[in-house]
């Protein structure tokens, strides 16, 4: 059934499933007390269950757009802003007794032996994530360029969290004691905030992202390889100076020249590629 819609149509539903996956797997962790499910990665702050529980309305809602199947989405986008609101605020504020995961999980969690409330970047990732779907689809240029300013704010939270992880540095995210955003959290954000983008690419950035022109192919290409490569050769740099294999100054000096090269060689392939396309064009 799925086959015949659209390319993008396709990614949000998988990604859709993908989120809903990810949180059952981790409620599955919760109900039956098994660490491994909770966290998936050993050693990182397992995933809230009640932000396990918010994925799976968000993983919903992905679903739904796919079908086209507007009577739910508007509610579950609603579910997901006051969730997000309500424990951003009460984060800072001594009212537990109103946050739904000290409600449903409250004594679990605290069994569990792990400061585990949900995270303020989480709650307001949240709030930020159930904003942009209640605008997918709706009016203009400007309020998709709201739209689309939330959904780049709520990237840098996930994307920042994510960087925290891969060099190991999740305690400076710590400020005045605050939970830190769960690994497998920042992933399940990365999915959900990639099929918002996709779901609606009338204007701005995002619009020249989905074009089938030249430009918005290079930007389907190269935008990932900005994202993914130079944290990678990083952490890998970051390895070589741990071992005591080389100094820090010659590990800098070895991946920006990793990186320049590999750029420049990426910048030469794709303009080959492109002036052939435009041959045959």
């Amino acid at each position: 059934m799925y086959s015949s819609l659209p390319l993008y149509r396709r990614v949000i539903f998988y990604l859709g499933c993908t989120t809903i996956a990810i949180a059952l797997v981790v409620i599955t962790g919760w109900q039956f007390h098994i660490t491994t499910l909770k966290t998936m990665v050993p050693g990182v702050t397992p995933m809230n269950p009640v932000t396990a529980i918010t994925f799976i309305l968000a993983g919903s809602w992905i679903i739904l757009y796919t079908r086209r199947y507007a009577p739910y989405r508007d509610a579950i986008a609603a579910v997901l802003s006051v969730v997000g609101l309500l424990h951003f605020v009460t984060y800072f504020l001594p009212v537990p007794q109103v946050r739904m995961d000290y409600l449903l999980y409250g004594d679990v969690i605290r069994n569990s032996g792990i400061p585990n409330k949900i995270a303020p970047n989480t709650a307001l990732n949240l709030l930020l994530c159930g904003i942009a779907m209640l605008l997918t689809g709706r009016g203009g240029y400007k309020l998709q360029m709201l739209r689309q300013t939330l959904l780049f704010l709520s990237f840098l939270l996930a994307y920042t969290s994510l960087l925290g992880y891969v060099f190991n540095l999740q305690p400076a995210y710590r400020f005045g004691g605050l939970t830190p955003m769960a690994l497998m959290t920042t992933i399940a954000f990365l999915f959900v905030i990639l099929a918002l983008i996709l779901s609606d690419t009338r204007y701005g950035i995002i619009k020249t992202f989905a074009s089938p022109l030249t430009g918005g192919r290079l930007m389907r290409r190269i935008i990932p390889m900005i994202l993914v490569f130079p944290p990678l050769i990083n952490y890998l740099s970051l390895i070589g100076q741990q071992r005591g294999w080389y100094t820090i100054e010659f590990g800098i000096q070895l991946s920006t020249f990793i990186f320049a090269i590999v750029l420049l060689v990426f910048i030469i392939l794709y303009a080959m590629v492109a002036n052939r396309q435009q041959k045959k064009e």
